[in-house]
C-alpha cells in the first residue's frame, strides 16, 4: 500500500526506528523495511522474522506479547506467523504515523473522561455506603475496585511512540551508611566476608619507590598496609576458604605485568604469606626483552584458581600460589587449526564467573563466555559501546549498559543458560535476550554496575546501580519497573564501580546487601535493605 502523503500539511517529526534492534528502517524495500503487526506496534521486517524463529515462546508481539494466533484467527485462516506481518514500506514522510499518534492521543482523552466517570461513580456509590452504614444495603453492593477498573482500561489504550508505560509498582529500599575511607590513588577495591580491601598508593619509607598495595580493613575497624609495586594496582579480588577459619585469600595484579597472591588473617588484617611474579612468566624475574601482558581485569572462579585478563586479549588460567607449570590462555576456538582463527584481540574487561569452570567477559564491543576446558564457547556482538556488564548469579542473568548513539545509553538483560549435553563434561552455554530499555541521565563512563536480585511480590526481579549525572544521586533501575531509594549523593566523574559484597547479590525481606560505592580518593560502604511495609 501507499502512504504517501503529498498534502502540506506540516506536523510534528517522530523519529522512527525498530523497537526489537533500535535502527532506522529502510525505505527501499530491502530486509529491514517498515512492517507492522495487527495490534499496531512495528519493528523492521527482518528483526520480526528473526524473532518468529525463536521458537514458540517468541509467537507474539514483541511489544505488547499478545498472541500471533488470536491475532490471526481474527483476520486470515492462513497458518504461518509471518502471513500477518503488514509491510508499511512508503511510508517515507512518518505522516502517517503522526496521524496515528493523533488518533491515539485522542483515544486517550476519550479514556480519561472515562476514568473520571469511574472516579465519580466511586464517590457516589462511597457516599451511599456511609449514608446505609447501618442497614442491610451494604450486603448488596458489590464494592467497586478503583484500580482494578483502571488497570483494565489502560491494559487496552495503544501505548503512542512517544509516551513510556508508567511502571506497575514501585519497590522500595533503603540504603544505610556504614562507613568511609579517604585514600590517595585508588584503583580498585573488593569487599569479602567484613575485610575490604582497597588499592591505594602511599609513600614508602623503607623502599621510597614501592609506592603501591594494598590496605585491609575488618569489620573491628582493625587495619594493615602491604605495599607492593612501583607501578599501579590495577585489579585486587578476595576469597574465603571455608576450610579455613577466617583467612582470605586475595590476588592482586600491577601495571607492571606482576602478580601477587596474598594469604590474611582475617581477623588482625596480618599477612601471613605472600607469593608474586610476572603474568605469562615463570621466573619471579622478568628479562626487559620479554613480552609484558599488561593485566585487565581479574577473577576467581573458585578457591584455588583464578583468571587474569590482558589489554592483548589473552585469559590466563592460574593456581593460587602456584608459577611452576605454563601459562594457559584460554582465548581460543576448539577445533579452530590457526590459534588466532576468530580469537578476539580485544582487552579482557569486567570477568566474571559464572561457575567453577566458566566466565563471562566483555571484549570490545562483545560479551563473551569462556569455559577452561575448551576455550571461547559463546559470543553476543552488541550494537554500539560496552559501559558496564555484571552477572547475578542468584537471577542467571547479566544486565548489560551499552552506548548505541551519543545520547542513547540502552540497559539490557540476558539469561544466561548452562544446557549439560549428554555423554558430555562440557556443558553448552547460551546467551538468551530478555528485555532492555533506555536509561537517561547517564555519564557515559565505563564502568563496573552490580545488579542485585529483589524478592518482590514473590518473584526475584533485577535491580541496577545506576548514577544520575544530572541530579548526582545513586539509584537503583530496574526494566519495567520502579525501584525507589533515599539520596544516596555521588559524584560520578570519580566513581570507579559499585559493587556488592562477595556473593552478596540477593535482597528480601530477611537479606541484607552490603555495597561499596569506589571512587578515585575514596570507598564509601553502604547497606541495602528491602521494605516490604513500605512498596507501593
Amino acid at each position: 500500500m501507499n502512504c504517501k502523503d503529498n498534502s502540506t500539511t506540516k506536523l510534528p517529526q517522530q523519529a522512527l526506528s525498530c523497537t526489537i534492534c533500535f535502527q532506522p528502517f529502510n525505505s527501499n524495500g530491502i530486509l529491514h523495511i517498515i512492517s507492522a503487526l495487527p495490534c499496531g506496534h512495528i519493528f523492521g521486517k527482518s528483526c520480526l522474522l528473526q524473532w518468529f524463529k525463536g521458537g514458540e515462546n517468541n509467537l507474539s508481539c514483541p511489544t505488547c506479547r499478545k498472541s500471533i494466533d488470536e491475532m490471526r484467527r481474527k483476520i486470515i485462516g492462513d497458518p504461518s506467523p509471518t502471513s500477518i506481518v503488514i509491510d508499511l514500506h512508503g511510508c517515507e514522510d512518518n505522516v502517517t504515523f503522526e496521524m496515528i499518534q493523533l488518533s491515539e492521543s485522542q483515544l486517550i482523552k476519550e479514556y480519561q473522561g472515562r476514568i473520571r466517570e469511574l472516579e465519580n461513580e466511586k464517590s457516589r456509590i462511597a457516599s451511599m455506603s456511609n449514608f446505609y452504614q447501618g442497614g442491610n444495603i451494604n450486603a448488596l453492593l458489590d464494592p467497586i475496585n478503583f484500580n482494578d477498573s483502571i488497570n483494565m482500561i489502560s491494559n487496552v489504550i495503544p501505548t503512542p511512540f512517544d509516551i513510556v508505560p508508567e511502571a506497575p509498582r514501585r519497590i522500595r529500599c533503603v540504603t544505610s551508611f556504614l562507613n568511609s575511607h579517604i585514600l590517595n590513588g585508588i584503583t580498585d577495591a573488593t569487599y569479602n566476608n567484613g575485610l575490604l580491601v582497597i588499592t591505594t598508593q602511599r609513600p614508602n619509607p623503607t623502599n621510597p619507590t614501592m609506592i603501591f598495595g594494598l590496605l585491609f580493613i575488618n569489620s573491628e575497624n582493625i587495619s594493615s598496609y602491604v605495599p607492593l609495586s612501583e607501578k599501579k594496582i590495577i585489579a585486587v579480588k578476595a576469597i574465603t576458604d571455608a576450610s579455613l577459619s577466617n583467612i582470605h585469600k586475595v590476588i592482586a595484579v600491577c601495571d607492571k605485568g606482576g602478580f601477587y597472591n596474598l594469604v590474611i588473617n582475617g581477623t588482625t588484617c596480618t599477612m601471613i604469606r605472600l607469593f608474586h611474579g610476572y603474568i605469562g612468566h615463570l621466573s619471579e624475574v622478568r628479562s626487559r626483552a620479554s613480552l609484558v601482558y599488561k593485566p585487565s581485569s581479574l577473577e576467581w572462579l573458585n578457591t584455588e584458581k583464578y583468571a587474569i585478563g590482558t589489554k592483548v586479549g589473552c585469559l590466563f588460567i592460574r593456581n593460587f600460589e602456584q608459577n611452576s607449570t605454563p601459562w594457559r590462555d584460554i582465548n581460543f576456538i576448539e577445533g579452530a587449526i590457526d590459534i588466532n582463527n576468530g580469537r578476539k584481540m580485544d582487552p579482557i574487561t569486567m570477568i566474571q564467573c559464572i561457575n567453577q569452570n566458566a566466565l563471562i567477559c566483555s571484549q570490545g564491543s562483545c560479551v563473551c563466555i569462556f569455559d577452561e576446558r575448551v576455550g571461547r564457547v559463546q559470543m553476543e556482538q552488541f550494537d554500539g559501546n560496552i559501559l558496564s556488564i555484571n552477572y547475578n548469579k542468584h537471577l542467571e542473568v547479566l544486565t548489560a549498559i551499552s552506548k548505541i548513539a551519543e545520547t542513547n545509553d540502552y540497559m539490557s538483560l540476558w539469561k544466561i543458560r548452562t544446557i549439560h549435553v549428554n555423554n558430555s563434561n562440557t556443558p553448552e552455554y547460551e546467551i538468551e535476550f530478555i528485555s532492555s530499555e533506555m536509561i537517561y541521565n547517564y555519564d557515559g563512563k565505563v564502568r563496573e554496575l552490580s545488579t542485585v536480585s529483589i524478592r518482590h511480590d514473590n518473584r526475584n526481579r533485577p535491580a541496577t546501580f545506576l548514577i544520575n549525572k544530572t541530579t548526582k544521586l545513586l539509584s537503583l533501575s530496574m526494566i519495567e519497573e520502579s525501584c525507589v531509594i533515599n539520596r544516596v549523593p555521588i559524584h560520578p566523574s570519580s566513581v570507579i564501580k559499585i559493587c556488592t559484597e562477595n556473593g552478596s547479590n540477593s535482597l528480601d525481606d530477611r537479606n541484607r546487601i552490603k555495597f561499596m560505592i569506589v571512587s578515585k580518593n575514596m570507598v564509601n560502604v553502604y547497606e541495602l535493605s528491602y521494605n516490604a511495609n513500605h512498596n507501593i
